[in-house]
């Protein structure tokens, strides 16, 4: 299970997928926020 807060959100993803691969998930997740708040941004 992982959570993060981002702009008054709170995310949550629950899986039974290696930690490892939730890791990944998590981190593209916040990537792809990243990139809808700086569009311009790469």
């Amino acid at each position: 299970m992982a959570y993060w807060q981002r702009n008054g959100m709170t995310y949550w993803a629950i899986t039974d997928a290696q930690s490892t691969h939730l890791q990944a998930f998590e981190q593209a997740a916040q990537a792809e926020e990243d990139h809808e708040e700086n569009p311009l941004r790469e």
